[in-house]
């Protein structure tokens, strides 16, 4: 499952790289194409993502913390919800684990 991920994630990495700016996905039929191709490829990557969650009964995707919008939230928030200005979400302190 790890190995999935980490080549869908060089994919979009590796297609992407024209893109200097959100308008260029906009601007043409390829744009539009990419960026479809690219929002299946994070569709596909959180998907499996929550299976490996599933396997660990919720403890991965929990102890991951990141820094988004200058605060501190676990990957499984930031995976499963759609707005980030949700006040249910936890802020963390600074961690070791956090990335």
């Amino acid at each position: 499952m790890f190995h999935f991920v980490i080549k869908q994630s060089e994919f979009i990495i590796a297609t992407t790289q024209g893109i200097s700016a959100a308008n260029d996905f906009l601007i043409s039929q390829y744009g539009m194409v990419l960026y479809n191709s690219t929002c299946m490829c994070l569709q596909t990557i959180g998907e499996t993502l929550k299976q490996i969650d599933s396997l660990t009964k919720q403890r991965f995707l929990t102890t991951i913390i990141v820094k988004f919008h200058g605060e501190a939230y676990s990957v499984s928030e930031i995976l499963f919800h759609t707005n980030m200005q949700q006040p249910t979400l936890k802020k963390y302190s600074t961690s070791s684990n956090m990335i």
